[in-house]
């Protein structure tokens, strides 16, 4: 099924989420969400963006691959935001309060930051710990501006 969110179509695949499966999932985690992730999780559980390409400042690319599902877990992978939040936390690899939503294609993450809402890319070739600065890079300043400036594969073919 296709749905609009913030200006950008998504196809998504998992069932729509209540308010208390977001809750559910907020305590099975010990987190609260940001308000911006419960607003997108309420339009769209999981699935792809049409337009899944984030262009940086400095012209670097960020493809989306996939949008985490709360509470159902990607077919082929089992993957879900549950599910990736506990095992980047068991990792060490999840900087305090940030919450993965979604994937690129080479297993790094995008993540909400809980405390300013801003969105993350989540390397996973470098340590928080050691490499916070090459692990962790701000790229949108909150979740809507995020999804509705994604742009498509042909708009920045010529960078990849």
């Amino acid at each position: 099924m296709e749905k609009i969110v913030f200006g950008n179509a998504v196809r998504s695949f998992a069932d729509d989420l209540s308010s208390s499966d977001i809750k559910s999932a907020e305590q099975d985690l010990g987190i609260k969400f940001p308000g911006s992730l419960v607003a997108f999780y309420k339009e769209v559980n999981g699935g792809y963006f049409v337009r899944n390409c984030w262009k940086s400042c400095s012209e670097e690319i960020y493809i989306v691959g996939q949008i985490l599902p709360i509470k159902y877990t990607l077919r082929a992978s089992k993957m879900s935001l549950e599910n990736s939040y506990c095992v980047l936390r068991d990792k060490n690899m999840l900087p305090d309060s940030f919450v993965p939503f979604a994937m690129d294609l080479g297993g790094n993450y995008f993540c909400v930051g809980g405390k300013d809402e801003k969105i993350y890319w989540l390397s996973h070739e470098h340590s928080i710990e050691d490499e916070f600065d090459k692990a962790v890079t701000m790229i949108s300043n909150g979740i809507k501006a995020f999804v509705s400036e994604l742009v498509s594969e042909e708009d920045v073919e010529d960078y990849l």
